[in-house]
């Protein structure tokens, strides 16, 4: 299987030449980029921006963590650790208590599961959380975990994956923990781990290992149902495409005064496919860690790392036959 990306098309060009703020998202078919913007009374809002034509309107007057079909925005509660759930399809509000500041909603969006320290806790490297898994009504709350870490993401059958490990010197484990807390599977991924991302359907994950023995760094992908894993290029910054026939990946270093080179790694295996964009014709000067693929999986986002301008790369896909 491959990536499907056919280079000779690819674009890139500006559409938001003012300052984004971190966290913008896209919109649910790709054809907006949202981002966090205040208006005159100082409260935040989301705006949206089309990447065809450069028309901007308003979402609705709140920012937070959008759901994956981006009907509920997540925002802080009132009460410590709880969070606001706001329902864009009927306009309803409810406040979900003692779920942390940042859970998840799984792919279905009928659940969340966060991390949540206790009061007074060094969070989060220096003291376990419960992990609580919840309806997204804040009913049937459960403590499913107690980890030195948190939620890495949902499994595609609806399992909860964990990532953390069990004291300050213990390697760091993945978790799939069913509804009730039970363990389904545990793997060893390596002495610390960093950029943990679930792939789209919730098949895959990839992450990174550091501070390990020689030999045993590097970054990897893990297969969510069976443990089996391969080694990725490392040094680089790695994003699943949407129907996850491969990554692309940006290098995390760069020649002096030359752009940044965008490459396809293509599933099963993880192969580097080739180059998505030549540094002679695009320019591609991004934050790095701060880069999206659209929804469609025919366009990425990527802020500049100096005005904060969004710039857009944009392909084809190879025709069959």
């Amino acid at each position: 299987m491959a990536t499907g990306i056919d280079p000779a098309t690819v674009r890139l060009r500006e559409v938001v030449s003012r300052t984004v703020l971190p966290g913008w998202i896209w919109s649910p078919d790709g054809g907006e980029v949202w981002m966090l913007d205040v208006g005159e009374d100082g409260l935040p809002y989301t705006r949206a921006v089309n990447i065809e034509t450069g028309d901007e309107r308003v979402v609705m007057h709140v920012w937070g963590r959008f759901s994956r079909s981006r009907r509920y925005v997540l925002t802080a509660g009132q009460q410590r650790e709880a969070i606001r759930v706001h329902d864009r399809s009927t306009l309803a509000t409810w406040e979900v208590p003692r779920i942390g500041s940042r859970p998840l909603p799984n792919p279905a969006e009928t659940h969340l599961a966060g991390s949540l320290w206790h009061p007074g806790a060094q969070q989060p490297f220096t003291t376990p959380a419960d992990v609580v898994r919840t309806r997204l009504d804040g009913g049937d709350r459960r403590v499913v975990a107690r980890v030195l870490g948190g939620v890495a993401g949902w499994r595609a059958d609806g399992m909860l994956l964990v990532i953390g490990r069990d004291g300050l010197d213990a390697a760091t484990t993945l978790r799939v923990v069913g509804p009730l807390g039970e363990l389904e599977h545990e793997w060893t991924l390596g002495r610390r781990v960093r950029t943990a991302q679930v792939s789209p359907s919730g098949r895959h994950m990839t992450f990174a290992v550091v501070l390990d023995e020689r030999g045993r760094n590097g970054q990897f992908a893990i297969d969510l149902f069976s443990g089996r894993r391969w080694t990725l290029p490392s040094r680089m910054s790695l994003r699943w495409m949407p129907d996850e026939t491969g990554l692309l990946a940006v290098s995390l270093r760069r020649s002096p005064g030359r752009p940044f080179r965008l490459w396809r790694l293509a599933a099963p295996k993880f192969h580097l496919e080739g180059a998505l964009t030549d540094p002679d014709l695009h320019n591609v000067d991004m934050e790095v860690l701060d880069w999206r693929i659209s929804p469609a999986g025919t366009a990425l986002a990527f802020r500049t790392p100096r005005e904060a301008h969004l710039h857009v790369v944009t392909w084809e896909r190879f025709q069959a036959g």
